[in-house]
This record gives C-alpha cells, sequence and structure tokens, in this order.
C-alpha cells in the first residue's frame, strides 16, 4: 500500500537557500531501520530544486526510517514511520486442533489468526459469519 504522505526533499546551499535552478540531481532514498523492502521509483530526479517521490511503500507492518542520499551531498534520514497491517484478507492456524472423541473437547484447542494479503498479523480482525 503507498504511503499516504510521500516524501518532498528541498535541495539547498550552504546558507539554506532552495536551488530552484536545479534539474539534474538524483535523490535515492533506501530503508534505513525496520525490516523488509522499500518499495517503488527509489532514484528520483530533482524538478527546480525538490525531489519529490509518488510511489513509495512497503509491505512489512513494522516502524521503518528512509534515508535519502545522493552523491556528494548530505543525507538525511525521516522520522520513524509506523507502517501498519493492511485490510484483513486470510485466516490461518497459529495452533492445529488436535485429535478428539465424540463428545470431548478436542485435546488441543486451535488458534487462528487473521492476516493481511503480505502475511502480516491483523490488528482488527473481521467479525465472524456464521454458516
Amino acid at each position: 500500500m503507498l504511503f499516504a504522505q510521500q516524501p518532498v526533499l528541498r535541495l539547498e546551499d550552504s546558507a539554506g537557500n532552495l536551488v530552484a535552478s536545479d534539474n539534474s540531481t538524483v535523490v535515492t532514498a533506501a530503508r534505513s531501520a525496520g525490516s523488509g523492502t522499500l518499495q517503488g521509483s527509489l532514484s528520483v530526479k530533482a524538478v527546480a530544486g525538490l525531489v519529490s517521490f509518488t510511489n513509495l511503500s512497503h509491505n512489512v507492518a513494522t516502524n521503518i526510517t528512509i534515508q535519502f542520499t545522493s552523491g556528494s551531498l548530505t543525507s538525511t534520514t525521516s522520522i520513524a514511520i509506523a507502517v501498519s497491517p493492511a485490510a484483513t484478507a486470510q485466516l490461518v492456524f497459529t495452533t492445529q486442533p488436535g485429535n478428539g472423541t465424540i463428545g470431548s473437547l478436542l485435546t488441543t484447542q486451535p488458534v487462528v489468526r487473521s492476516r493481511d494479503q503480505f502475511g502480516n498479523n491483523s490488528i482488527v480482525a473481521s467479525a465472524p459469519t456464521r454458516t
């Protein structure tokens, strides 16, 4: 799932002024903390001194930071970004049921967990349906 807020970086001179004439610097994004792989267009070229990422995403529910680098320029790292699970998409056993006898409880009770389409455990499960 795409980040709701996509990063935009300013290319600045040593005095902190926007270098609006820069249309060639390429900035690369990489996950620097957390687990999983940062996805999307990871290298973006400046336009009028601004580098606007448009399709970054991450599919592991965890806290991450993103580091932005470009050649000899000073790199910068984002604040911690909380990546939450997507909507519930599947149910999985975390404990399989054990054998049993008619009229008695199963020797091992099953435990089921809801997960999103990427395999992350869901925070809120869908209401069960009865058939």
